[in-house]
């Protein structure tokens, strides 16, 4: 049986898993970004070794859920940025629109509203 986990980095999954439970679909939106579902939950996972830091605001990097992952090997001794789907990801989505065309997230409005949630909440 092939695994969809197979396609997908085992650290980024990981990542998800962790933080939001069982990962039941993904898309690799562009390298070290992607956009993973849960059964409760979900939102955009970025891997900082292939991101770099020009791509998000300091706001959006600080605002991050930091999930920090513990084992062996290389692609386990580091960390990955997670943005729940309900506000979070709303910074990601405002600052990229090439990846996340506004129309499909409800419009210009709607994001900044999310995002002013997000900046405001602790």
């Amino acid at each position: 049986m092939y695994s969809i986990q197979n396609r997908f980095p085992i650290g980024a999954w990981a990542a998800a898993e962790k933080l939001w439970g069982e990962v039941s679909c993904f898309d690799v939106v562009s390298p070290g970004i992607y956009w993973v579902k849960t059964i409760g939950h979900g939102g955009i996972v970025i891997d900082p070794t292939i991101v770099t830091k020009d791509f998000l605001s300091q706001v959006a990097w600080d605002k991050a859920q930091r999930v920090y992952l513990d084992g062996s090997g290389a692609e386990w001794m580091k960390f990955f940025c997670l943005f729940e789907e309900d506000c979070l990801c709303h910074l990601v989505i405002r600052e990229h629109p090439e990846l996340f065309p506004h129309e499909e997230y409800g419009g210009r409005e709607t994001i900044e509203q999310f995002c002013q949630l997000a900046i405001e909440t602790e």
